[in-house]
Formats: C-alpha cells, structure tokens, sequence
C-alpha cells in the first residue's frame, strides 16, 4: 500500500481509520465554549478590579471635596436703620451690642453684624433763672372799710367785763326820711351805715348816739335820729347781738371816718368809708 493513503493518530484533522476509535466533535465543541466563557469572565473581573484601584486612588489623591452644585446662599446687610434708645444720665455711654448675624446656618455664608448704639442724653442743667416773686400791696393803713369786723373789750368796775365785735355790713344814700317823723337832710341826703353788734360777755345798751361821723376838716357829726326805720337802740347781752341803721346828715364825697364808743368815752373801733 502506497504510505499516502495512511494517516496518523497525531492529525486531527485526518479521520481516524475504520476500526479506530477517537474523540467525539460535540464534546470538543462543548469544551471550546467553555473555556472562552471563562476567559470573558477574567477578562472582565480584570477590568472591574483595575477600575475600582484607579477609583480609590484618585479618592486618596485628591482630598478637595466634591462641589456642590447647588447655589451658596450670602446674606445681605440688613436695611434696617440701627435703633437709638435715650437712657439716663448716669448710663455708660458708647456701648454696642451687636445682633445675631443672619447667616449663622450656613458655613460659607458672609457675616454681616448691625450694631445700636445707646446715645446718653445729658441731664438739665439746673436752672439760673431767679425764682419767681410775688410783690404783694402794702396793707391799707387806717380803719378798716365795709365789711370788716373789730372786737372791743370793756372793763365794767363792780360788774362783769364787758368784750363783743361790731361790723360795718355797709353804707347807702337816701335824699329823705324813710318815715314821717325825720326832717329833710340839709346837705342835701344823708349817708346811712349798717352795723352789727355781737356780745359775747357781759351786757350793755347800744343806741345811735354810740356812734359818730368825722369828715375831711375834722368836723364831728352826731347822727339823725328817726330818720331811718331801723335804727339802733336797745340793749345786747351775752350771745347776742343788735343789728341797725345810723344816719348822718353829710353831703356826697370825701373820705368819712365813723367811730364806735359805746359804753366807753373813748372809740372802741373805727370805720374808713367814702361819704
């Protein structure tokens, strides 16, 4: 036999020889897959690993944060004007307090503080004006006018003394008697005053001719008796008092002086009227 129609076992790619026995092609093909299979999944397990050393080394080698894509919030000078508060005089002056800054919350935030100022107000000064004065008029020297009351005391000798008031209530003309029994006045009206007698100790009689008028020239008037309807006459004790009209026969004007006598010889009180 010619040695080109003989194959050897070592060419797999000749067919065996009838009568040989060799491997089956499905089991090759089967092995084939497999071990590509394989070597894919180191290929890949290669790469993963080479990718996660790469990743930790350019965490390790750059320490600077992420960024952060969101926008930073920067707080803006407050608009609103500081606050003056007026404290006492004896308060320090000059002392700030500044506020909390309105971006506390946020790290990168740029502070912006306000500060009130206290403002002392000096006290008043005292005052250097003088203090006000009133000037009052000098009292009116003289008898007392209408309306003004005096008090008198007696001494009665064996008897008990003698002390009362007696007020002029007031004065008023009258050009005729105020009954038929009086004359018409020659100067003209006469000039009729009021009084009141109070006792209060004591007793004695009042009448018209306790009283007298002296005018400007020094002249003494007894009064008119019954002119006046009221007159004065009768007799006041303790606790009680006699009140009555005395008329003088004096012409208009001029400053009159009317005294009180009563029991006494002497004025007891005196009266500034104008005639």
């Amino acid at each position: 036999m010619s040695d080109d129609h003989l194959t050897h076992p070592e060419d797999p790619d000749q067919p065996a020889p009838p009568g040989e026995s060799g491997p089956p092609q499905d089991s090759v093909v089967v092995h084939r897959w497999l071990l590509a299979g394989l070597i894919a999944v180191a290929a890949v397990a290669t790469i993963v690993v080479v990718v996660l050393v790469v990743g930790l080394m350019g965490d390790d080698s750059d320490p600077r944060p992420q960024s952060d894509d969101r926008p930073t919030a920067t707080a803006l000078p407050s608009t609103r004007s500081p606050t003056t508060t007026t404290e006492p005089a004896e308060a320090s002056t000059g002392v700030e307090e500044p506020t909390p800054s309105a971006s506390a919350a946020a790290p990168s935030a740029t502070a912006v503080r306000t500060s009130t100022t206290r403002t002392a107000v000096p006290s008043a000064a005292p005052s250097t004006q003088a203090p006000s004065t009133t000037t009052l008029a000098p009292a009116p020297t003289g008898p007392p006018g209408v309306g003004t009351t005096v008090s008198f005391t007696v001494a009665a000798p064996g008897a008990e003394d003698i002390a009362g008031t007696v007020t002029l209530n007031g004065t008023r003309r009258i050009s005729e008697p105020e009954n038929d029994f009086g004359d018409d006045p020659a100067s003209g009206s006469y000039l009729v005053a009021t009084f009141t007698v109070s006792v209060s100790a004591g007793s004695t009689y009042v009448s018209d001719y306790d009283f007298r008028a002296e005018v400007a020239d020094g002249t003494t008037r007894t009064p008119s008796i019954g002119v006046v309807n009221q007159q004065m006459d009768g007799t006041v004790d303790a606790g009680r008092q006699l009140i009555g009209d005395v008329a003088f026969d004096l012409p208009p004007g001029g400053p009159v002086l009317i005294y009180f006598y009563g029991p006494k010889p002497a004025p007891l009180a005196s009266f500034r009227v104008t005639g």
